[in-house]
């Protein structure tokens, strides 16, 4: 037996190739955790969600490239577990790393990051020569099915939400109508899960589409709506929505809009104001200038505008029908 062929995966490691790949393995390791420490503060939420999706895109391409290196080095199936192994251990450390930032750590993500590397090194083995030369159709059959399976799984979420963010630009003035499935994204972390799209009355002011939004409440200060808009409303003057009861009683509701500080260590703007909603349905209107005067200790910005609240205000049951959230010149 040569050297060649007793040489351990340490070996080749120490060798010069092998010092390369470690170089690059600790500079993709410094990338990876720079990337999970990226945290814009004043970015609107959906956008830092956007970024957040790359999870698993991100970890497909760390583990092609980790197992198109290692394939230089040797041993076709040790390759590909290196390269799963190396991958996953990138991602807990950046897991991890994320705990001295403004970021949390996740178990899920940690499942999307798996997810991520087998999609990226089924990929890299379904165009492999070596692995094509081994395995007959049947199995790269079942490995190109479980490949596209987790490639959908891996961009998904990715696709979706780029989607949102488009449509969410495109829909302005509109803020949100309630009629159109990515809208969801808006309004999905609202904490009561009885809020849903409904078939709008006959009676109902706004005709340009057929759908409203239910909500239920259930206890004292109960949110109604919990909405992520478009944040720039500076070429704007008036926030606006039709508000009504849905039941037979009039309910007093609270409206809040917050604005995002341009640092962390800065309180945000919140203006709140309260309303009564009736059975008759109501367009709400509310001028700039009533929500400027929340400010207090810097002006409100309406270029970054986080979040649009409505929630009961008091104890008791009701149920709301919201529409037609938008802003005016």
């Amino acid at each position: 037996m040569n050297a060649r062929t007793s040489a351990t995966g340490a070996d080749r490691l120490l060798r010069p190739g092998g010092l390369q790949l470690l170089a690059l393995a600790a500079l993709a390791l410094l990338v990876i955790v720079a990337a999970h420490l990226f945290e814009p503060h004043d970015w609107s939420r959906n956008a830092k969600g956007f970024i957040r999706t790359f999870h698993g895109p991100g970890f497909a391409v760390v583990a092609l490239v980790f197992v198109s290196l290692l394939r230089r080095q040797g041993n076709v199936r040790l390759s590909y577990l290196y390269a799963a192994l190396a991958a996953m251990l990138a991602g807990v450390v950046a897991e991890l790393a994320q705990l001295a930032g403004a970021r949390d750590a996740d178990f899920g993500d940690l499942l999307r990051n798996a997810i991520g590397i087998g999609a990226g090194l089924g990929l890299a083995a379904v165009f492999d020569p070596a692995l094509r030369a081994r395995h007959g159709r049947f199995w790269l059959t079942l490995l190109g099915i479980a490949t596209a399976a987790a490639l959908v799984a891996t961009f998904w979420n990715s696709v979706t939400s780029a989607h949102t963010l488009w449509a969410r630009s495109a829909a302005l003035p509109k803020l949100a109508t309630f009629a159109n499935s990515w809208e969801s994204g808006l309004y999905e972390e609202a904490d009561e899960p009885t809020a849903r799209p409904i078939v709008r009355p006959a009676d109902w002011p706004v005709t340009t589409d057929d759908i409203v939004l239910w909500a239920a409440s259930t206890g004292r200060w109960s949110t109604f709506l919990h909405l992520r808009p478009y944040p720039d409303w500076r070429a704007y003057r008036t926030f606006s929505f039709v508000a009504a009861s849905a039941d037979k009683d009039a309910h007093e509701l609270s409206v809040e809009i917050w604005d995002t500080p341009p640092s962390p260590d800065q309180r945000r703007n919140r203006f709140s104001t309260n309303i009564v909603v009736t059975p008759t349905p109501e367009r709400i209107t509310i001028p700039f200038e009533q929500i400027a005067g929340a400010a207090s200790e810097r002006a409100f910005d309406f270029e970054h505008v986080d979040i649009v609240i409505v929630s009961r205000r008091g104890e008791g049951r009701g149920t709301v029908l919201l529409d037609d959230f938008q802003l005016e010149p």
